[in-house]
């Protein structure tokens, strides 16, 4: 990697991400490690820290607010601050919802807070099956 001579897939197309309509967008592509604010947090850090080490589910407090992991996905919520995400918003867009898979790979993504629950639910399923 550090000579040019490989470069991993710039987007994965098996595997555990989602498909169908609605929450493709970004799905199968690594997720940018900007430094962030959380939601309430008085410093940046790098995304990286506040993900865990199951699936993590990204984006703005209003659109996470009375969600709930399921157990299956052993993971944990990431509300980021607006305004101070490193660019994440810009690069989910039209998309404000990421479900982020343990190796940092997208999952899949959600536009609004009714698509949130149907996106935790799909990726729960995919993990049972």
């Amino acid at each position: 990697i550090a000579r040019g001579g490989w470069k991993p897939p710039s987007r994965l197309r098996t595997g555990v991400v989602a498909r169908g309509r609605g929450h493709r967008h970004r799905a199968g592509q690594t997720l940018p490690q900007p430094r962030v604010r959380s939601a309430g947090g008085s410093s940046s850090q790098p995304l990286d820290d506040l993900l865990g080490t199951g699936y993590a589910l990204v984006g703005p407090p209003d659109l996470l607010r009375g969600v709930s992991v399921p157990p299956a996905l052993r993971g944990r919520l990431v509300p980021l601050q607006a305004g101070d995400d490193g660019g994440i918003a810009a690069w989910l867009t039209p998309a404000r919802v990421v479900l982020v898979r343990p190796d940092r790979v997208v999952y899949g993504t959600a536009r609004t807070a009714q698509d949130v629950p149907l996106l935790m639910a799909r990726a729960a399923a995919a993990l049972s099956s």
